[in-house]
Protein backbone atom coordinates (compact mmCIF):
# COMPACT_ATOMS: atom_id res chain seq x y z
CA UNK A 1 0.00 0.00 0.00
CA UNK A 2 1.50 3.30 -0.61
CA UNK A 3 1.43 6.04 0.81
CA UNK A 4 -0.97 8.12 -1.50
CA UNK A 5 -3.34 5.59 -1.20
CA UNK A 6 -3.05 5.84 3.14
CA UNK A 7 -3.80 9.86 2.89
CA UNK A 8 -5.88 10.05 0.04
CA UNK A 9 -8.70 7.40 0.21
CA UNK A 10 -8.12 6.34 4.34
CA UNK A 11 -7.39 3.06 3.95
CA UNK A 12 -5.25 2.93 7.19
CA UNK A 13 -8.97 3.27 8.94
CA UNK A 14 -9.68 0.01 10.06
CA UNK A 15 -12.90 -0.81 12.01
CA UNK A 16 -11.94 -3.56 14.25
CA UNK A 17 -15.73 -4.73 14.97
CA UNK A 18 -16.23 -4.66 11.00
CA UNK A 19 -13.60 -7.14 10.50
CA UNK A 20 -14.27 -9.05 13.74
CA UNK A 21 -17.59 -9.58 12.07
CA UNK A 22 -16.53 -10.44 9.02
CA UNK A 23 -13.88 -13.11 9.99
CA UNK A 24 -16.47 -14.29 12.88
CA UNK A 25 -19.57 -15.42 10.16
CA UNK A 26 -16.70 -16.39 7.70
CA UNK A 27 -18.35 -14.01 4.91
CA UNK A 28 -14.61 -13.72 3.67
CA UNK A 29 -15.58 -16.67 1.70
CA UNK A 30 -18.16 -15.54 -0.79
CA UNK A 31 -15.06 -13.44 -1.67
CA UNK A 32 -12.99 -16.21 -2.12
CA UNK A 33 -15.42 -18.28 -3.86
CA UNK A 34 -16.23 -15.29 -6.21
CA UNK A 35 -12.58 -14.57 -6.84
CA UNK A 36 -11.96 -18.16 -7.92
CA UNK A 37 -14.83 -18.57 -10.04
CA UNK A 38 -13.73 -15.26 -11.81
CA UNK A 39 -10.40 -16.59 -12.38
CA UNK A 40 -11.41 -20.13 -13.90
CA UNK A 41 -13.86 -18.16 -16.32
CA UNK A 42 -10.84 -15.94 -17.52
CA UNK A 43 -8.67 -18.58 -18.16
CA UNK A 44 -11.51 -20.45 -20.29
CA UNK A 45 -10.31 -17.27 -22.58
CA UNK A 46 -6.82 -16.54 -21.55
CA UNK A 47 -4.05 -17.93 -20.07
CA UNK A 48 -1.20 -16.17 -19.73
Amino acid sequence: MDFRNVVVHGYANLDLNVVNEILRSRSYRKVLELALALRDRARQYWDP
